[in-house]
């Protein structure tokens, strides 16, 4: 059996549609060990590490936008299960792949095409179940999110006990570059306003030289192979909406979201309607003295977080990533 993931992973469209294809990955392969795993698609050197360190086949291609559709074809052709991840997929390219004799599967975010005839949609987003796709099947909403299988043991040892104090913030708005790092320094900044002697842990795609603090240590990553290291140190999160966010949560880490995209920010006001997250706003709009009163409400606020905490601990289930692959496996 052959399952083949179409996604990206690099500067331009970032990391989050890979490692949700990257975890689902490991997860049918857990199930079943025969499973062949391939990937394609515009994969950055650090996707491709990834993927030889787990032993699954990749063909990278610059190609972001799916423009080689013979090339996508072919793969499609020599696989039993096509999965496809990307905000760029447009629908004559699913149109020409449904034509194809193979079980094709969808994970979406925002349902903007036309999915009729797609074998499954996934699409683990809090609203999911609002968006009402016309596939002929569906796994919509929490019970389907696509976990690190290593984050299960961080939040199994995080759901014992809420920490009040906070030691470590991870910030890590988006792997994609931004036209202007100054966003990120206005949230290292207000951090640095807010706090003292804390660890500050930033990741983004690259080393920004002048990301500095004064009153916090400033650990810089640009990425990092082992993130659950990261979240296990982590007291609360500052994420840019998107995978990062589910994570966080997942972990059971309290966290806020300064959302990268529209789509994210819409998504992220129904995540703080559940309690999950805290909504701060769009990047684009980012504002260094409401930040600062942001921070300084999470410190006073211990209940807030608490709060956040504790419906983390009751929403998400760590056997969401098996109960997908299983309905994913069925489809054979």
């Amino acid at each position: 059996m052959i399952i083949s993931f179409f996604c990206n992973c690099n500067s331009a469209v970032g990391y989050g549609h890979f490692f949700r294809c990257l975890n689902l990955a490991r997860a049918l392969k857990v199930h079943n060990e025969k499973v062949i795993i391939n990937f394609a698609g515009d994969l950055n050197n650090f996707a491709c590490k990834l993927l030889v360190g787990f032993d699954f086949k990749f063909e990278a291609i610059k190609d972001s936008y799916f423009k080689n559709v013979s090339f996508y074809l072919k793969k499609a052709h020599e696989s039993n299960i096509v999965i496809v991840d990307s905000y760029l997929i447009y629908q004559k390219f699913l149109d020409k792949l449904k034509m194809l004799e193979f079980k094709l599967i969808v994970i979406d975010d925002f349902n903007s095409l036309n999915f009729e005839n797609i074998d499954l949609i996934i699409n683990f987003t809090i609203c999911a179940e609002k968006l009402h796709y016309k596939s002929n099947d569906a796994a919509l909403g929490i019970r389907y999110f696509i976990n690190n299988p290593e984050l299960i043991a961080i939040r199994e040892r995080k759901v014992l006990k809420f920490k009040q104090a906070i030691d470590n913030i991870l910030v890590f708005i988006s792997g994609i570059t931004f036209r202007n790092g100054n966003s990120i320094q206005v949230i290292i900044d207000s951090i640095d306003k807010s706090f003292n002697h804390l660890t500050i842990y930033l990741i983004s795609n690259q080393y920004i030289n002048f990301i500095s603090a004064n009153n916090n240590a400033l650990m810089q990553y640009a990425f990092v192979e082992n993130i659950e290291s990261l979240y296990e140190k982590a007291d609360f999160v500052v994420s840019g909406g998107g995978l990062v966010k589910y994570e966080s949560a997942f972990c059971c880490v309290p966290n806020a979201a300064i959302s990268v995209t529209n789509d994210q920010l819409n998504e992220t006001i129904d995540f703080e309607k559940m309690g999950l997250t805290l909504n701060w706003g769009i990047v684009e709009e980012i504002n260094k003295d409401r930040l600062i009163m942001n921070f300084q409400n999470i410190i006073k606020n211990t209940k807030l977080r608490e709060k956040i905490w504790n419906n983390c601990v009751n929403i998400f289930k760590t056997d969401s990533t098996i109960n997908l692959a299983n309905k994913i496996l069925s489809k054979l």
